[in-house]
């Protein structure tokens, strides 16, 4: 599998198949689904929570996660091997981003202002594991690999929960038809 990296706007990297025509190459010259995008990034809060349910390389993910910024969540699930392989990579990338610009600090600054360690675990993964750090519990290698190795993890049992419902349809993204549907649905609540 032999992959391209590239930015969606200024700041965000990613990472695609090279012979991926359609969304890889497209996001990486701005020119993927901008309507879309803007639709999509407009319902999105900063500190909010989305779900990205059949996020292929992580796109919408990487996009939707800039703009929650370091308090929101994102979600994502993607079923098909390959592209969750891609989408684990993005996940990486999108982790190492986030520590140099500053979760490192913030995790130090929480624990100066009173909240202690074992709270701090149990805030979430990240949390936890740079609690596990800074307690010099672990080194920072092995806790970017325990990390990633639990985001990825977790991304798995998402997808096995969501799968078991039978009250969420599963459909393909790239059904323009589907889409204009479900975004009309959006539209009207």
């Amino acid at each position: 599998m032999k992959l391209r990296r590239a930015k969606i706007g200024e700041k965000i990297n990613f990472f695609y198949l090279e012979n991926d025509r359609y969304i890889g190459q497209r996001a990486a010259v701005g020119k993927y689904e901008p309507y879309e995008t803007q639709l999509i990034l407009r319902q999105a809060k900063v500190g909010g929570t989305v779900i990205d349910v059949g996020a292929n390389i992580g796109y919408y993910t990487l996009i939707l996660a800039d703009k929650v910024g370091k308090n929101g969540k994102v979600y994502a699930f993607e079923p098909d091997k390959i592209n969750f392989e891609i989408l684990e990579k993005n996940i990486k990338y999108r982790l190492l981003a986030r520590m140099r610009l500053g979760l490192v600090a913030e995790v130090k600054k929480l624990h100066r202002q009173g909240l202690s360690w074992r709270r701090m675990e149990e805030l979430g993964l990240e949390y936890r594991y740079l609690a596990l750090l800074e307690q010099k519990k672990t080194s920072r290698e092995q806790m970017i690999k325990e990390l990633e190795k639990e985001i990825v993890r977790y991304a798995k049992r998402q997808i096995t929960w969501f799968k078991r419902d039978k009250r969420i349809s599963w459909f393909n993204p790239t059904d323009k038809k589907l889409l204009e549907k479900v975004l009309k649905l959006i539209n009207e609540n």
